[in-house]
């Protein structure tokens, strides 16, 4: 493991990487090395799981859960709670969890049941079970608010990184074109954290895809004033900002057209059983090609060049997409 340490700022204590604590603003030590940050779904407990030496061997820092973290389904405390204790088993995810923090949200399956929204009566078990399996402090307003819905900030002034996790499951209504998916009090604290927390880089996490809108799947837009709401919301308030998502089972970057500034969504889902037989749809906004094999997404944040790399990383450890976008403040 790196000699990399994380600086807890309103306190006099330095911690170890490994470390990461929700509600804290954690900045790293001046030397301004890149940032690297991995991230994935779709990963069933009983499936076999390739991916996390190759995950470990690109170094990240930081691994985020971008949901369907296990396939829960069930209300059943002592049915979720098994399924997180045969993750937590697996010899792989032992040692990424020994070397970097690892934080997360859910999407519909490890929230309990597929395409499962304001209604669940299972949803507070489901709560509790996954801020367990994350260990989530006993303080922490994600045990309490209205949803598990988080943020971090990692580094200071303009070599800020802010991480915000959104849960786009426990009020979520049903589809149509007023409905909503965050509910009221996650709409005011996202605006809280986007006027008050001015950063390089804002990455959004949504179980759902963001900016895919063509497809029959679970998408925002399927929540068309929802959806307007939450991109006029970023382009005012985050000069560079990127979606991450996962829920498909396949991966794919995509991208705005028109309205500026230009928001990027990458989804990476299939860690242990992707759709090898995807049969193709359309995505006016996708750049490359779809990836239908097992993968995970990775962000490299280099502050030299003021630039964050996005990709998708395959079992072999190859690179099987790729861009790199300018970081807010760059020339």
């Amino acid at each position: 493991m790196r000699a990399r340490w994380w600086v807890l700022l309103g306190t006099a204590l330095l911690i170890p990487a490994l470390v990461l604590l929700p509600r804290y603003t954690l900045a790293a030590e001046p030397a301004a090395s890149p940032i690297r940050i991995a991230f994935g779904s779709c990963n069933h407990q009983r499936l076999p799981q390739p991916l996390w030496s190759v995950i470990r061997d690109r170094r990240p820092d930081l691994w985020i859960w971008t949901g369907d973290i296990i396939y829960g389904d069930s209300a059943d405390y002592t049915v979720l709670r098994s399924k997180y204790a045969l993750l937590l088993e697996q010899p792989g995810y032992q040692a990424l969890r020994s070397a970097v923090p690892v934080i997360g949200v859910w999407d519909d399956h490890d929230y309990g049941t597929g395409q499962g929204g304001i209604d669940f009566p299972g949803k507070e078990t489901s709560r509790r079970a996954l801020l367990e399996f994350l260990e989530e402090p006993t303080d922490s307003p994600r045990w309490t608010r209205p949803g598990i819905y988080t943020s971090y900030t990692l580094g200071s002034g303009d070599r800020r990184v802010h991480l915000i996790l959104l849960d786009v499951r426990f009020n979520r209504e049903r589809p149509g074109p007023d409905a909503d998916i965050l509910g009221p009090a996650q709409w005011h604290w996202l605006e809280a954290e986007l006027a008050g927390k001015p950063a390089a880089l804002t990455v959004i996490v949504s179980g759902t895809q963001v900016l895919a809108s063509e497809h029959r799947w679970d998408k925002w837009a399927d929540y068309p004033k929802a959806k307007r709401r939450l991109l006029s919301l970023v382009r005012g308030r985050a000069p560079r900002a990127l979606f991450i998502s996962g829920d498909r089972h396949i991966g794919e970057l995509t991208r705005t057209a028109g309205a500026e500034p230009v928001l990027y969504d990458i989804t990476s889902s299939g860690l242990t059983h992707p759709w090898t037989d995807f049969p193709g749809e359309p995505n006016a906004g996708r750049i490359g090609e779809v990836v239908t094999e097992r993968h995970f997404g990775m962000l490299g944040i280099d502050w030299q060049t003021r630039e964050v790399s996005v990709e998708l990383i395959n079992g072999a450890g190859h690179s099987v997409l790729r861009q790199i976008l300018p970081l807010a403040g760059a020339p």
